[in-house]
C-alpha cells in the first residue's frame, strides 16, 4: 500500500466513523421527539379537560342563574365530555440499506441513506407536533374565553 491508498483510507474511515456518529445524533433525535409526542398527547388532553370543566361550570352558571331551574335543566342538557383519541402515529421503520457493493464508499453511501430517512421521518413527526401544538393553542384561546365568560356571568350573578 503506498501513501495515497493510506491517505485515502484513512479519510474513508474518518467519514465512517463521523456518519457513524451523525446517525447515532439522528436516534437520539428521534427518542426525544416521541418523548414529546407523548409530552403533546398530554397537553391535548388536558386541554380536553379544561373544555369540559369550563362548559361545566357555565351550565351550573346558567342554572344558578335561571328562575326557573326544572325548565333550565330540561332545555339545556348537561355537557357530556367526548373523548377524542389523541395519538401521534409513529411508523418509523428505519432501515439501513444494504447494497452489494461492501466497498467502504458503498458502506459509507448506504449510512448517509439511513440518516436521509431518520432526518425524514423526525422532519414528518414534527411537522405533526406543530400541528398539535396550534391545535392546543387554538384550544386554550377557546378555553379562556369560555373561563372569561363564566367569569362575567358569575360576577353578574353576585351582584
Amino acid at each position: 500500500m503506498n501513501d495515497y491508498e493510506k491517505t485515502h483510507s484513512k479519510i474513508l474511515a474518518e467519514i465512517e466513523t463521523e456518519v457513524d456518529i451523525l446517525i447515532e445524533k439522528n436516534i437520539i433525535s428521534s427518542q426525544k421527539i416521541d418523548e414529546q409526542s407523548k409530552s403533546l398527547e398530554k397537553i391535548i388532553v388536558n386541554n380536553e379537560n379544561i373544555t369540559h370543566e369550563a362548559k361545566v361550570s357555565k351550565w351550573h352558571i346558567r342554572h344558578i342563574a335561571s328562575n326557573f331551574g326544572k325548565i333550565f335543566r330540561k332545555i339545556n342538557y348537561y355537557p357530556i365530555k367526548k373523548d377524542k383519541k389523541i395519538s401521534i402515529v409513529d411508523n418509523r421503520n428505519i432501515t439501513i440499506t444494504n447494497n452489494k457493493d461492501k466497498s467502504k464508499l458503498g458502506i459509507i453511501h448506504n449510512k448517509l441513506k439511513s440518516v436521509k430517512e431518520i432526518s425524514t421521518q423526525n422532519g414528518y413527526i414534527l411537522d405533526i407536533h406543530n400541528d398539535i401544538i396550534e391545535e392546543a393553542n387554538d384550544l386554550s384561546d377557546k378555553n379562556f374565553d369560555l373561563m372569561k365568560s363564566n367569569q362575567d356571568r358569575i360576577n353578574r350573578l353576585l351582584k
